[in-house]
């Protein structure tokens, strides 16, 4: 009987802890998240709905924040000073609706 290779686990292809920490010191470095007001070029606002932290998360959840985001990459690749605000909705009714199914005070949920 011949040995067979066990193919690698996704864990051992992708180590999670150090490539995205080498991107996340690469992004800091690079100020990427940072918008000066006063910055040469054409300015861009892009603003997507704020996620809720109801808990549950679904396609709808990838598909509404993703396309957004390479949409302001791509502004920013093109030249445009792009202001893209990212945070989240800790006070919509999903919210509110997570705490309660959870027996949770909502302001305990969100925060």
């Amino acid at each position: 009987m011949t040995d067979v290779a066990v193919p690698p686990t996704p864990a051992e292809r992708y180590d999670a802890a150090t490539i995205e920490a080498k991107w996340r010191q690469h992004w800091e470095a690079a100020d990427i998240n940072r918008v000066d007001d006063d910055a040469p070029g054409e300015k861009w606002f892009s603003l997507t709905m704020y996620p809720y932290p109801s808990g549950l998360l679904h396609v709808g959840h990838w598909y509404a924040f993703v396309i957004p985001d390479v949409f302001a990459r791509r502004q920013r690749m093109a030249g445009y000073n792009v202001l893209y605000p990212m945070g989240f909705d800790a006070f919509g009714l999903p919210a509110e609706n997570a705490a309660i199914r959870n027996n949770i005070h909502p302001a305990t949920w969100t925060f």
